[in-house]
């Protein structure tokens, strides 16, 4: 019985934090109590992640392309930049997908007549390890965005993301 209601709950956990509500300060409106803490960061409202790791990266590799004269970038450490930017994203958006996709099924097998738990448990079982695996590849993309900069410039970006905001 405590398997089945911890099942239930975990759906219910990841049901609600893909939802909007979960994010409803990151979807085009003004951030809590106004102050957003991406402004002058490099990110627009839309440009939010449900995934905290995802959005770092993402956070990290927009400011890096909105300071890289100050930070001094090669066009080619621009180029790598972008094309990491470009793979977190699509890396993101499949795995969005697959879990909308999660959603529907879940929905679906537990709207039926007859609870099919073994089922549902073995779904549940596949996202969050799909869950696991994508969380694993975008901490890895967040280290080779770090590695394209040298010492000297993730000291200067660090300067410029510490310096006050006008």
């Amino acid at each position: 019985m405590k398997k089945a209601i911890l099942s239930v709950a975990l759906s219910a956990l990841v049901l609600f934090l893909s939802s909007p509500a979960a994010f409803a300060d990151y979807q085009g409106g003004p951030c809590a109590g106004g102050k957003c803490p991406f402004k002058g960061r490099g990110m627009m409202a839309e440009e939010m992640y449900a995934c905290p790791i995802t959005q770092k990266v993402m956070t990290k590799a927009h400011f890096f392309l909105d300071n890289q004269k100050e930070i001094g970038l090669s066009d080619d450490q621009v180029r790598q930049i972008k094309e990491i930017k470009l793979e977190t994203k699509k890396a993101y958006l499949r795995q969005m997908t697959e879990h909308k996709i999660f959603e529907l099924d879940v929905l679906y097998k537990m709207s039926e007549p007859q609870l099919d738990r073994k089922g549902i448990d073995a779904m549940i079982d596949q996202v969050a390890k799909s869950m696991t695996a994508s969380a694993k590849e975008t901490v890895s993309a967040y280290e080779k965005l770090k590695a394209v900069l040298s010492e000297d410039q993730l000291k200067k970006a660090k300067e410029l993301w510490l310096a006050p905001k006008n």
